[in-house]
């Protein structure tokens, strides 16, 4: 196969070249090979056969794409490539603005915008997410202590329930905790209650990362408007956004 490469190559038979490389599934070497000719159309067509088996090749269209004027490319067609190359695994979006910014870092960012808006707003739709379950969680939080100023005012009776720890019944020596949970005194490691500190670690990590979320994307649009490629390669890199 390598000496009918180098003769195709040697006389200018690039349809030959190009069967060969496909016969010996060479799929990175036909996108090389076709990038260099220019040929985005058949190019394209062939991410489009080999693309999930050898992702590397939508890269080479990218590369392609990169090269052409800006009136030349049509945003479908670069947004193709971007959301193919990702979910095929050729490149994390990262990978994909930080790759854009050498090859050309005067293009548009309108070229790729519809594809990020759709990420922006999947990433909203998580926080979105993550709020309800911070607001459940805090009423979650609200009624244990609701419960617990109800203990401190009365007496409470306590009855002999499963350790929390090990899942058996509580027999002395044991703690029983103002919330109602109980655990035997060997299974415990610090003198809370396990369950209910589990809760609140949620809570407060839950509190925590929306705010540091709020506060980064306020930044993030703000710089976007200034600076476009850069500011959303600079985020995605820092995993704000993720």
């Amino acid at each position: 196969p390598k000496a009918a490469e180098r003769i195709t190559q040697l006389f200018g038979h690039f349809a030959c070249e190009r069967i060969l490389l496909e016969q010996t599934h060479d799929y990175e070497g036909l996108g090389r090979r076709l990038r260099l000719q220019g040929d985005r159309k058949v190019l394209l067509s062939a991410c489009r056969r080999h693309g999930l088996r050898t992702p590397g090749i939508w890269l080479e269209l990218l590369r392609l794409l990169a090269e052409l004027p800006d009136e030349e490319v049509l945003d479908t067609e670069l947004e193709e490539v971007i959301e193919s190359a990702i979910r095929a695994g050729a490149a994390s979006e990262v990978e994909i603005f930080d790759l854009l910014c050498k090859l050309r870092p005067e293009m548009p960012f309108s070229k790729v915008r519809k594809h990020y808006e759709r990420l922006l707003k999947s990433l909203h739709r998580k926080a979105e997410d993550e709020i309800k379950t911070a607001t459940q969680l805090e009423k979650q939080l609200a009624s244990m202590e609701a419960e617990l100023e109800g203990l401190r005012k009365g007496p409470t009776v306590f009855q002999p329930r499963l350790c929390e720890v090990c899942d058996t019944q509580t027999k002395p020596p044991a703690v029983f905790f103002r919330c109602g949970h109980s655990c035997h005194e060997r299974c415990l490691s610090v003198h809370t209650c396990p369950t209910c500190a589990v809760t609140a670690n949620k809570v407060s990590q839950v509190r925590n990362a929306l705010v540091d979320s709020r506060s980064n994307h306020d930044a993030f649009f703000r710089q976007l408007e200034l600076d476009g490629y850069q500011a959303i390669h600079n985020f995605l890199e820092r995993d704000i956004l993720g």
